[in-house]
């Protein structure tokens, strides 16, 4: 199944192959589900999960107050 799922990408960087296993995984879950539908569920489970920030709340945070040592 996973084969068949990643056929259509040229190439599956290792980079990103736990997206890719996420992905497989939910597909399972949620198998005659239209397509179209599926933004909808992501985001349910998104949201079921908590708080969650966007790529540029946590970029536009400024870095922690580490101390440096020489």
């Amino acid at each position: 199944r996973f084969k068949h799922m990643i056929e259509p990408f040229k190439g599956v960087g290792s980079k990103y192959l736990d997206n890719y296993l996420a992905w497989n995984g939910f597909d399972m879950n949620h198998i005659g589900v239209n397509k179209l539908d599926i933004k909808d569920k992501l985001v349910a489970a998104i949201h079921s999960i908590g708080e969650f920030s966007t790529y540029k709340e946590v970029f536009g945070k400024p870095a922690l107050p580490f101390s440096v040592s020489e």
